[in-house]
């Protein structure tokens, strides 16, 4: 039967989207292992921290394009719960994130800049900015790939469920 989906509780989805925003330890391996065959002078440290960022954004914005409310909201509460708790999403916070709810407002801003090539290059050049790269073409590159990656990974994977 076409077009049956699997019946999901909204903090099962969010559980499986927190994944795709923290990656993985391959991916996270091969932007170090890239950087450095490109001879890129960046903080590795800040490099991951940035993609992190940048996943839980992208998660964001893919839930909000896929999902209708109520569903979207019980899907995005739930996805940003772990969050709040750690005070990530709250700019005063000290928490090691706290830089989180900053970064994601920033990327919203760089997503709805026009750009004839599209979000994915306006969010990998404020990507590329954070990471104390600003301008360099191989870092706008691999970020505009991981934006469009997550991106369609966390759209096809909605698409297969009915948030119950």
């Amino acid at each position: 039967m076409l077009g049956l989906k699997k019946k999901a509780r909204a903090e099962d989805v969010a559980l499986a989207l927190l994944t795709i925003a923290n990656g993985s330890e391959e991916s996270n391996a091969g932007w170090i292992r890239y950087l450095k065959e490109l001879d890129v002078k960046l903080n590795e440290g800040r490099v991951l921290d940035e993609l992190k960022c940048l996943r839980v954004f992208v998660v964001e914005l893919a839930v909000l394009a896929t999902l209708r409310d109520p569903s979207r909201q019980r899907v995005f509460d739930a996805y940003r719960a772990p969050f709040e708790k750690m005070g990530s999403l709250d700019p005063e916070s000290h928490s090691a994130l706290a830089g989180l709810a900053t970064r994601v407002v920033q990327y919203r801003k760089a997503a709805a800049m026009p750009h004839h090539i599209g979000p994915a290059w306006t969010v990998g050049c404020a990507f590329a900015e954070f990471c104390g790269a600003k301008e360099d073409i191989r870092i706008v590159g691999m970020a505009g790939i991981e934006f469009k990656l997550i991106y369609k990974l966390t759209t096809e994977y909605l698409s297969n469920f009915k948030i119950v």
